[in-house]
């Protein structure tokens, strides 16, 4: 009994006093023997309709809010006792089996998905909703490139460590939508499995489908902003198939003049590394990132992963064959980024080499391109700043002057400057 999940199942509730007592019943035939603690957490909007009486009665607590759904949610969240948190409709369209299923699949996810749209799944609603809700989901799922099919619906399990990531801003149902897109910008598994909405038991439903689409597409645009902003977890492995060409261009010629000038050879290490090509196409690459976000997100293949500092690396004195700095030293202070080359000598072997790319200040193309991104594409720049804008002098002077010997330097696009160098043996 010891190994059985603890769980809190979260119903938001309005006037379901008639559908409750079949609700809380089957939520026992389903999960008492698959689980520890079943906690059965209502958070009631009062209406007067004797919830809070059919709770005591059946052992659920209670809680009474005033506010809409999105705080029933959050508030729920703050409350629930267990690290496991399903939510579900308390109007009997949300069968508990599948919350027994969703358990099954704990252990791959962090958010576990009950899809109306996956094969086998589906649901039993007039024409006009079925077609609102899907199109609304792709139309979700592409400006946000997120492989998820089924991302409005409010049948769900969560780990709730999840939300102390990041802050919920939804005031109604598009909270769905929020969490979900959260959840994988910060790196969180999702998983999805088929579902059968039902009918309703008893009552009317309280969505409004109108209002309800007007509110998600609001959001959308609020949640697009973030999708492709540099915060989001996968931001380089997106920008690499980016559907914009010359963002991918851009991408796809920059990971070919790395590969050019250094193919991962022996032990290398990535500073910095994001989600680029070279992390994600090479797994014996080491990759270090303070991004814990990424690092949460690479590590679901199991690599090798560590958060630290670029001006504080936590290796041994020659422990690299290789290393790359792509991209990276113009974010941190001129002091910083001596530092943290003088890290890049330490931990190579002699003989190691080392790849650094940084855009070139001392040639009119990177203002004019940094002009023209400022404009376009805002939200990608957002956090990252440069705050040391190198020319060629001052960055082969800073990689000499920690003791590295150059060995040939390109340009890509005349705006970005690639310098390899070697550790004297």
């Amino acid at each position: 009994m010891t190994n059985l999940p603890n769980l809190t199942v979260l119903l938001p509730t309005k006037g379901e006093a008639a559908n409750l007592p079949f609700v809380i019943e089957r939520l026992h035939d389903e999960l008492d023997a698959v689980t520890g603690e079943l906690e059965i957490l209502i958070v009631d909007a009062p209406t007067g309709d004797g919830t809070e009486a059919i709770a005591a009665r059946l052992g659920a607590r209670y809680v009474a809010l005033e506010s809409g759904y999105a705080e029933a949610l959050k508030t729920g969240f703050r409350l629930a006792s267990h690290e496991l948190i399903a939510t579900m409709d308390a109007d009997g369209s949300h069968d508990p089996v599948y919350i027994r299923w969703m358990l099954d699949r704990r252990h791959d996810a962090d958010l576990v998905i009950a899809s109306r749209y996956l094969p086998r799944g589906g649901q039993d609603a007039s024409w006009f909703r079925v077609f609102t809700s899907r199109m609304l989901n792709r139309y979700l799922g592409f400006v946000c490139s997120l492989p998820v099919q089924d991302l409005s619906g409010g049948f769900k399990l969560y780990r709730r460590k999840i939300f102390a990531e990041f802050e919920l801003k939804s005031e109604a149902f598009e909270i769905q939508s929020e969490i979900g897109i959260k959840a994988y910008g910060h790196g969180f598994r999702l998983k999805e499995m088929p579902f059968y909405y039902r009918p309703r038991l008893e009552g009317r439903s309280k969505a409004a489908v109108i209002r309800y689409g007007l509110a998600f597409l609001k959001s959308s645009m609020r949640l697009r902003s973030f999708r492709n902003s540099r915060a989001f977890c996968d931001y380089d492995e997106r920008a690499y198939n980016s559907r914009i060409p010359m963002q991918r261009y851009w991408q796809r010629q920059r990971h070919s003049q790395a590969m050019a000038l250094l193919p991962p050879q022996g032990l290398a290490l990535d500073v910095g590394c994001g989600t680029d090509r070279i992390i994600l196409g090479y797994p014996q690459v080491v990759g270090l990132d303070l991004n814990r976000r990424v690092l949460r997100y690479l590590g679901h293949e199991k690599r090798r992963l560590l958060e630290a500092n670029a001006t504080h690396l936590p290796l041994a004195d020659g422990s690299f064959d290789a290393c790359y700095c792509l991209e990276v030293l113009e974010h941190l202070e001129p002091q910083q980024a001596g530092r943290a080359i003088a890290e890049l000598f330490r931990v190579l072997k002699p003989g190691g080499r080392l790849l650094v790319s940084t855009p070139d200040y001392g040639r009119p193309w990177w203002p004019a391109i940094e002009w023209l991104y400022e404009r376009t594409l805002r939200h990608g720049r957002e956090g990252h700043r440069h705050l040391t804008k190198f020319e060629v002098a001052t960055l082969t002077e800073t990689l000499t002057r920690a003791g590295f010997r150059l060995q040939t330097q390109r340009h890509l696009f005349g705006s970005l400057i690639f310098v390899l160098c070697e550790k004297p043996a």
